[in-house]
């Protein structure tokens, strides 16, 4: 009989053992279930960290290289603007220089119709001395003596409007000269205005292209800005969850003597007559 009793407090014992061991291999199963898990997150939090941080200095160089060409845009822009002032400018003066040259050309015509008239009053005085000659020449002798008299005023008249006539034609080779010089500045002048014109309306193509250029610079500029706050409060969270993630990773790894602790708790909690209940004599 004791030795029966005997026999059955073994088994007893080593089932309560075995128990033991089943539920401890159970928590600590658990605990490391729990602990993989906890060090797989870990991991995915300390990559997304190392993203966002990754992100937040790209934007940064970003908004680096827009501060950069900023004040070279500006500086483009403010060159524009002075040579715009310096087209409208030379454009004033080359157009009140074209209206100068354009009064000059009309004084000059007007001179060129006044010698015209003078040179056909020339021609007809020259013609009327050929109509004189050709009378004297019919006239009887009795009327020589006017004739002569006749004769000579026309002559003098003649030397006159002869000298008249090539003081006339020169002066008016002058001037056709002088328009001919006016007609080329004008053209000159125009063609200055025209250039004007196009140097005008490219630089403020330009200029409405570089401020377009500021604008987008300023709004990117803005829009990464807004970016960094998120990512870094982003940051921040990633910080705190990898700070808690390592903290409980820690309680996981603790002294194997706590595993001894919760086997040792965990047999004595077992009551003997339960487990004696499944084993009746």
């Amino acid at each position: 009989m004791n030795v029966m009793f005997t026999r059955k407090r073994v088994t007893v014992g080593a089932l309560l053992v075995c128990c033991g061991l089943a539920v401890v291999f159970t928590t600590i199963g658990a605990a490391s279930s729990t602990g993989s898990a906890q060090a797989a997150k870990l991991v995915s939090t300390e990559e997304e960290l190392r993203q966002v941080q990754e992100r937040v200095s790209q934007l940064k160089s970003e908004i680096a290289d827009v501060e950069a060409v900023a004040p070279e845009v500006a500086a483009e822009v403010k060159t524009l603007e002075e040579r715009i002032e310096t087209l409208k400018n030379q454009r004033v003066n080359a157009a009140f220089e074209r209206d100068a040259v354009l009064a000059e050309v009309v004084y000059i015509n007007r001179l060129k119709s006044e010698l015209l008239s003078e040179i056909t009053a020339a021609e007809a005085l020259r013609a009327l001395r050929l109509q004189a000659l050709e009378s004297i020449e019919k006239s009887s002798k009795e009327n020589a003596e006017i004739a002569e008299a006749i004769l000579s005023e026309l002559k003098k008249k003649y030397a006159e409007a002869d000298a008249l006539y090539q003081n006339n034609v020169s002066e008016l080779a002058r001037l056709n000269g002088l328009i001919t010089e006016a007609n080329v500045k004008l053209d000159t002048i125009d063609g200055q205005v025209t250039a004007a014109q196009t140097a005008l309306a490219s630089a403020r193509k330009r200029i409405t292209n570089a401020e377009t250029k500021q604008r987008e610079l300023e709004t990117k500029k803005t829009n990464l800005k807004r970016e960094i706050e998120k990512l870094e409060a982003r940051e921040q969270q990633l910080k705190t969850e990898v700070m808690s993630l390592e903290s409980q990773a820690g309680v996981s790894h603790e002294d194997p003597r706590s595993t001894i602790k919760i086997l040792d708790d965990v047999i004595w909690k077992l009551d003997p007559r339960d487990v004696l209940k499944k084993f009746p004599r």
